[in-house]
């Protein structure tokens, strides 16, 4: 991430996401960590194959503007029908703001991206 004034708020130990709080523009998002393939030879470096076989990238799948800081809790949870759910508690604000994800396997990668947002 190249901006200076966006800072990592959060990340997963389950599922490839990581959130974020950008304070000049007063903005949350959720990013996807996401496979791509990698031309780096095993010779190249001292890192097992497994990992250099790969390549990182990180695609933003959600943006909430209007917090006044950064979420003071961001957690996983599951909702009824065991969808993954990001919530945001804006403690200053008295609000949760909650993403639905939505994944999707392709090519024996899933992809993750946002089927609704809500707050309450």
């Amino acid at each position: 991430m190249k901006e200076f004034d966006e800072k990592t708020i959060w990340t997963s130990d389950l599922i490839p996401l990581m959130a974020s709080y950008h304070k000049g523009k007063l903005q949350h998002s959720l990013w996807t960590a996401e496979v791509i393939n990698s031309n780096l030879k095993s010779g190249d470096s001292f890192l097992p194959d497994a990992i250099l076989s790969k390549k990182f990238f990180f695609r933003r799948i959600w943006q909430g503007k209007g917090a006044q800081a950064a979420a003071s809790e961001v957690f996983l949870a599951t909702d009824s029908d065991a969808t993954h759910v990001i919530s945001f508690l804006l403690q200053e604000q008295k609000k949760l703001q909650a993403v639905r994800l939505q994944c999707v396997e392709m090519d024996n990668d899933i992809l993750y991206d946002i089927t609704n947002a809500f707050s309450m």
